[in-house]
């Protein structure tokens, strides 16, 4: 009777691929980057969606969000025409920051807000939870992160830096409020993480 490290063994041989069914030079199968937004879990833009996204790329910061195409008189069309280009290529070569560049503006637009259910979290509620709020509140005072958020100037219209000491519940509420509806490009962007940080449980 066979011992169980013997049983053990014969399952990964069993698992293993026949080494005689697969080449030794074969090369892995190239993959489209439009296949790859769908398996990282994002969808490819359609024509529905370019003038959402002609309009989030024109709040950009940044004058020039993809290099040679200005945010300045931007259409729908600028950009589809290059994610049409972008996504027929391959990942092969690709760097990481090209590929989060191409999640960020060639997938179907998605809020803040609404990307919380991929990663398993839930929008805090600014009319309640409370408890939350407070616990962030103190969080916020030691937090060494560097995920740090701006408040609303006197007059309401504009964002501004303040001593994490003075932060309170409202502070973290209106900032939450007032991003929730932001453009979501990938998961490792900056004012995403801020908003998982502190806008959702």
């Amino acid at each position: 009777m066979q011992n169980l490290e013997q049983q053990r063994w014969l399952q990964v041989e069993r698992d293993l691929p026949d080494e005689r069914l697969v080449p030794r030079n074969q090369k892995p199968e190239k993959e489209i980057v439009s296949k790859y937004l769908t398996r990282i879990g994002r969808t490819p833009a359609s024509d529905a969606d370019w003038e959402s996204l002609k309009d989030f790329y024109s709040k950009e910061s940044d004058s020039h969000p993809i290099s040679g195409i200005p945010k300045a008189n931007i259409t729908p069309k600028s950009i589809k025409d290059w994610c049409s280009s972008e996504l027929s290529k391959t990942t092969e070569d690709q760097a990481e920051a090209h590929l989060l560049l191409i999640e960020s503006w060639c997938s179907k637009p998605q809020k803040l807000s609404e990307r919380l259910s991929a990663i398993g979290k839930v929008k805090l509620d600014t009319t309640g939870s409370e408890d939350t709020w407070s616990k962030y509140k103190e969080e916020y005072k030691t937090s060494s992160t560097g995920k740090t958020i701006q408040k609303k100037s006197s007059s309401g219209d504009k964002w501004e830096d303040f001593e994490s000491s003075t932060v309170n519940e409202q502070v973290l509420k209106d900032w939450c409020k007032g991003h929730e509806g932001s453009h979501f490009k990938h998961r490792k962007d900056v004012l995403f993480e801020k908003y998982v940080r502190w806008c959702s449980k």
